[in-house]
Protein backbone atom coordinates (compact mmCIF):
# COMPACT_ATOMS: atom_id res chain seq x y z
CA UNK A 1 0.00 0.00 0.00
CA UNK A 2 1.23 3.48 -0.89
CA UNK A 3 0.78 5.59 2.22
CA UNK A 4 2.12 9.16 2.49
CA UNK A 5 2.98 8.56 6.17
CA UNK A 6 5.96 6.44 5.13
CA UNK A 7 7.93 9.70 4.86
CA UNK A 8 9.01 9.09 1.27
CA UNK A 9 9.05 11.89 -1.31
CA UNK A 10 5.88 12.12 -3.42
CA UNK A 11 4.47 14.08 -6.32
CA UNK A 12 1.16 15.95 -5.82
CA UNK A 13 -1.75 14.31 -7.60
CA UNK A 14 -5.26 15.61 -8.24
CA UNK A 15 -6.43 13.24 -5.50
CA UNK A 16 -4.04 14.94 -3.05
CA UNK A 17 -5.40 18.36 -4.02
CA UNK A 18 -9.01 17.28 -3.50
CA UNK A 19 -8.41 15.74 -0.08
CA UNK A 20 -9.42 17.55 3.09
CA UNK A 21 -6.21 18.24 4.99
CA UNK A 22 -7.11 19.44 8.47
CA UNK A 23 -10.71 20.24 7.48
CA UNK A 24 -9.80 22.06 4.26
CA UNK A 25 -8.03 21.36 0.96
CA UNK A 26 -6.47 24.82 1.41
CA UNK A 27 -4.34 23.37 4.24
CA UNK A 28 -2.26 21.27 1.83
CA UNK A 29 0.83 23.44 2.22
CA UNK A 30 4.45 23.24 3.27
CA UNK A 31 4.56 23.48 7.06
CA UNK A 32 7.75 25.53 6.90
CA UNK A 33 7.41 28.12 4.12
CA UNK A 34 3.65 27.96 3.54
CA UNK A 35 3.90 27.04 -0.16
CA UNK A 36 0.48 25.89 -1.37
CA UNK A 37 1.04 22.67 -3.26
CA UNK A 38 -0.08 22.40 -6.88
CA UNK A 39 -0.34 19.47 -9.25
CA UNK A 40 3.09 17.96 -9.94
CA UNK A 41 4.88 19.48 -6.92
CA UNK A 42 7.28 17.44 -4.81
CA UNK A 43 6.21 16.94 -1.20
CA UNK A 44 7.04 14.78 1.76
CA UNK A 45 5.27 14.14 5.07
CA UNK A 46 7.48 14.59 8.11
CA UNK A 47 6.74 12.82 11.39
CA UNK A 48 7.35 15.27 14.24
CA UNK A 49 4.99 14.11 16.96
CA UNK A 50 8.02 12.92 18.89
CA UNK A 51 9.28 16.51 19.29
CA UNK A 52 8.45 17.70 22.83
CA UNK A 53 6.31 20.83 22.77
CA UNK A 54 5.94 20.81 18.98
CA UNK A 55 3.13 18.51 17.90
CA UNK A 56 1.89 18.01 14.38
CA UNK A 57 3.28 16.33 11.32
CA UNK A 58 3.94 18.87 8.56
CA UNK A 59 4.24 18.39 4.85
CA UNK A 60 7.49 19.70 3.39
CA UNK A 61 8.10 21.17 -0.09
CA UNK A 62 11.26 20.42 -2.08
CA UNK A 63 12.93 23.65 -0.97
CA UNK A 64 12.36 23.06 2.74
CA UNK A 65 13.11 19.33 2.70
CA UNK A 66 16.33 18.74 4.59
CA UNK A 67 17.59 16.04 6.94
CA UNK A 68 14.74 14.91 9.24
CA UNK A 69 16.68 15.77 12.40
CA UNK A 70 17.27 19.32 11.16
CA UNK A 71 13.58 19.61 10.23
CA UNK A 72 12.57 18.52 13.72
CA UNK A 73 14.81 21.18 15.27
CA UNK A 74 13.35 23.83 12.95
CA UNK A 75 9.81 22.66 13.79
CA UNK A 76 10.56 23.02 17.50
CA UNK A 77 11.93 26.54 17.00
CA UNK A 78 8.83 27.52 15.02
CA UNK A 79 6.59 26.32 17.87
CA UNK A 80 8.64 28.18 20.48
CA UNK A 81 8.51 31.35 18.36
CA UNK A 82 4.75 31.02 17.91
CA UNK A 83 4.16 30.59 21.62
CA UNK A 84 6.29 33.64 22.33
CA UNK A 85 4.38 35.64 19.74
CA UNK A 86 0.96 34.60 21.06
CA UNK A 87 1.71 34.65 24.78
CA UNK A 88 4.74 36.92 24.97
CA UNK A 89 5.46 40.47 24.00
CA UNK A 90 3.46 40.28 20.74
CA UNK A 91 0.26 39.04 22.39
CA UNK A 92 -1.62 42.21 21.43
CA UNK A 93 -1.08 41.77 17.70
CA UNK A 94 -2.20 38.18 17.78
CA UNK A 95 -5.32 39.07 19.79
CA UNK A 96 -6.31 41.95 17.51
CA UNK A 97 -5.64 40.03 14.28
CA UNK A 98 -7.33 36.82 15.37
CA UNK A 99 -10.74 37.61 13.91
CA UNK A 100 -9.58 39.57 10.85
CA UNK A 101 -9.97 38.09 7.35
Amino acid sequence: MNNFTDGKPRIVTSRDLEACWGDSPDNFRCGFCGHKFILGDYYRWQYTNDVPGAPGNPFVCKYCDVDPEILKKQWRVMHVNWKEMVNGKYWYFHKTMQNKP
